[in-house]
């Protein structure tokens, strides 16, 4: 399952940024490390993050979908791009100051090596 072609950029990022406004947090606690975005990202780009990010994480799907549904067609016809990034932006920074307030997890990687010389 992916997101409808039919959905505009502008469209899907404001609905992520809508959906983790009104979610409860710790319903992206496992998932929100893996979406790469960054606030260099154009819309485009984003939502082409955020499609690729939810084609394996279909409850997301489901919930990102049903709110660009509810917001209706051409939900974010007034707010210009740039707008709907920097929206977006702090709505994730926010989520991720409240799922990870000392950072958000590193993954260990196990070398084998014990750092030590003999």
């Amino acid at each position: 399952m992916s997101l409808p072609d039919n959905y505009k950029p502008e469209e899907i990022v404001a609905g992520l940024a809508k959906l983790l406004q009104i979610s409860e947090p710790k319903l992206f606690v496992n998932d929100l490390p893996a979406l790469d975005v960054n606030p260099t990202d154009n819309v485009n780009i984003i939502a082409e993050k955020i499609k690729a990010w939810c084609e394996t994480r279909p409850q997301l799907e489901e919930n990102l979908e049903n709110e660009i549904e509810q917001a209706g067609p051409g939900g974010t016809d007034g707010d210009a791009p740039e707008e709907v990034v920097r929206e977006f932006m702090e709505v994730m920074q926010d989520n991720m100051m409240r799922l990870y307030p000392s950072g958000p997890p590193v993954s260990v990687v196990e070398t084998g090596d014990s750092g030590t010389e003999s």
